[in-house]
């Protein structure tokens, strides 16, 4: 009998990244736009948010978690996971989230691949981001 799902499936924790292995869920957070729209934004690092949607800029946003909010870079990333969806990275200031590791969206994780890339997933599909 399986001890985890991950045992179901065949795979072993160890041949997942550091990073990977005991990440903590990312907790999601509302992002509204100018427009009116509100998405939800998944609180990956200390000053890091991800958003699935494309096209996004900062003077678009206007509230993050019911707070104004200054958004200091954007990155956007729509071929790095299968063409699945576009991805948007934006960048808070330092310690705007109590994220002490990477985080990831629920499911996500299994999504970035099989391990072998040294860098963290983040940098790998936003490499401009600040500490890659």
């Amino acid at each position: 009998m399986p001890d985890s799902p991950d045992d179901e499936r065949g795979s072993d924790s160890s041949s997942q990244p550091a990073g990977q292995r005991n990440a903590p869920e990312a907790k999601p957070y509302p992002l509204l736009l100018e427009s009116g729209l509100l998405l939800t934004a998944w609180g990956i690092r200390s000053d890091t948010v991800l958003v699935f949607a494309g096209g996004l800029s900062p003077r678009q946003i206007t509230e993050f978690n019911g707070q104004p909010v200054q958004i200091l870079a954007c990155y956007e990333n729509t071929t790095a996971i299968d063409q699945w969806q576009p991805l948007t990275a934006l960048v808070l200031p330092d310690g705007t989230l109590p994220v002490t590791a990477q985080a990831y969206p629920p499911g996500f994780h299994q999504l970035l691949g099989d391990g072998e890339v040294a860098l963290p997933p983040w940098c790998v599909l936003f490499p401009f981001l600040p500490g890659c």
